[in-house]
């Protein structure tokens, strides 16, 4: 069954609930019966936060952001007041929550569809998703508010609204649904970095956010008909860029120490999962694909790519790195310069990297700053942080990261270079030394630039991290196991008799420089 946002697989045959992929719409998901990993303790902390006046949750894509958002809309949105979404959930405990359960007007909203190759379109785009917006409240124009308020929906409408209109439309939405119940009016604003993500390295970045903080600050700053405000995004934009004089803003990051559990899987979470699908014996193979992320003090699963690999028959695959995203993010590391791509082969040999991590991002200082570059990286999603002496030490968080990671080395993403992996990876477990040797070298040649390949650890550390990335059934070293003449350059142990033979691989690099 597709849904709005991408595939759902439906109840089996046997009449289990099948996983929502792909489904971040709460209210389908609950009527559908569909498996739900209860997060609704995230409104449980935010009704008992009541001097918070905005909450911006950051975590990389498809961490469960869109879905959590729209949970709080069918709790406090009192369009949907008598629903049984929230029977059997964790929130019904709480009398506090109960108390404040469909009793306001919510306006939700998500940015992350909006054009931003120019500024025409993406002002365009903005204007449609008004339209949508507004068009949900038209019921507003019955009632006895203020004509020259209303006169908002016309312009709307008929698409004649100039940018101050614009930037101010949300804060006139609320204040006329708090004319309208007499109650104060909740924001929910979906993935609000996605325009200034998207517009990175071109041109029209800097109208965009312009216009972005002209909307953020109407939108939140001092706007009397506001309960509270929920923003999420991928990464936190600076005060000074975006949030402009929000004083009473709760910033909640990969490296905050609250909030941890409520985006993604928790441990025990995909334990449930694996256990209501019969499959728990496939829990250590899930865990060292998808497991890895440290947000806070929980340590967290990816759970779009769990729930793929549930759904696809508990078939491991990099389901995330699919999901699209990482233009911003290959657009840096085409500009990498020698700091960054020497702290990209250490990540790719597997290793830990300290750094100074500076949550709050300005575009302009990502182009010679390493620590706001494993920031970004970390944000996205490609990278996890834990805690260290000075700062804070990344690293890779999994197998399936690897690959995306590896991909995002090679120079504009080469399509053809993981195709030439698995063909590697083929030689190797079938023991053809002379196709390793051939492959080998046409990998090393088309893969990575000249300043990456600098040196022969160069080459050690591009291959490790491949192989994590590609090779099933294996345990992939570096550098780690001392042989009697010293130590092998990669290990390729064997996880199962079956998987093949065991691999030592030594590098060695000519002096001409040629692979």
């Amino acid at each position: 069954m597709d849904s709005e946002n991408g595939i759902t697989v439906g109840d089996d045959d046997d009449g289990m609930r099948g996983p929502p992929v792909g489904n971040d719409n709460f209210r389908k998901l609950r009527d559908r019966d569909s498996y739900y990993v209860d997060k609704t303790g995230l409104i449980r902390e935010i009704v008992h936060r009541s001097d918070i006046d905005v909450f911006l949750f950051t975590r990389p894509r498809r961490f469960g952001k869109s879905l959590n958002m729209s949970m709080l809309d069918a709790f406090f949105n009192v369009d949907y007041e008598g629903n049984s979404w929230f029977e059997g959930l964790k929130v019904m405990d709480d009398p506090d929550c109960l108390a404040m359960m469909n009793k306001y007007p919510v306006i939700s909203v998500s940015l992350k569809n909006l054009m931003t190759d120019s500024f025409e379109n993406f002002i365009g785009s903005f204007k449609m998703e008004m339209l949508w917006l507004f068009s949900k409240f038209e019921y507003l124009r019955k009632t006895a508010l203020s004509p020259s308020l209303l006169g908002i929906f016309d312009e709307i409408g008929n698409k004649t609204a100039n940018m101050t209109t614009l930037m101010g439309c949300i804060r006139t939405l609320s204040m006329l649904l708090n004319l309208h119940f007499g109650k104060k009016t909740i924001v929910i604003i979906d993935e609000y970095d996605s325009p200034t993500q998207s517009s990175y390295g071109k041109p029209t970045q800097d109208e965009i956010l312009l216009f972005m903080r002209g909307l953020m600050t109407s939108t939140l700053k001092g706007n009397d008909s506001l309960e509270f405000g929920v923003v999420t995004g991928v990464v936190q934009i600076a005060k000074e860029s975006l949030f402009s004089g929000l004083n009473n803003l709760y910033v909640d990051n990969i490296l905050s120490e609250s909030f941890g559990e409520y985006f993604g899987f928790t441990e025990d979470e995909v334990m449930e999962m694996l256990s209501f699908y019969g499959r728990s014996d496939r829990f250590p193979e899930c865990k060292e694909w998808y497991d890895g992320y440290t947000f806070g003090d929980s340590r967290i699963y990816n759970p779009w790519s769990v729930l793929n690999y549930v759904a696809y028959n508990f078939v491991p695959e990099p389901y995330w790195i699919g999901s699209g995203g990482s233009g911003p993010i290959r657009e840096m590391m085409r500009n990498a310069d020698d700091r960054l791509n020497a702290a990209l082969r250490r990540l790719g040999s597997g290793e830990e990297v300290h750094s100074t991590m500076d949550s709050r991002i300005v575009y302009a200082d990502l182009d010679g700053d390493l620590d706001k570059k494993l920031t970004v990286l970390a944000m996205a999603g490609y990278l996890t942080a834990k805690k260290g002496e000075g700062g804070h030490l990344v690293r890779i968080p999994n197998r399936e990261v690897f690959e995306a990671f590896m991909r995002l080395m090679t120079v504009g993403g080469d399509s053809e270079i993981p195709r030439k992996i698995l063909s590697l990876a083929r030689a190797l477990r079938s023991g053809d030394a002379d196709g390793i040797g051939s492959l080998m070298s046409d990998l090393f040649k088309s893969a990575l630039s000249a300043k990456v390949l600098d040196r022969e650890h160069s080459y050690q550390a591009f291959l490790t991290g491949m192989l994590m990335g590609f090779c099933g059934g294996y345990e992939v070293s570096a550098d780690r196991i001392e042989s009697g003449k010293g130590f092998a350059d990669i290990i390729l142990r064997r996880k199962r008799a079956n998987a093949g033979p065991n691999v030592i691989i030594e590098l060695k690099r000519s002096a001409s420089g040629n692979s």
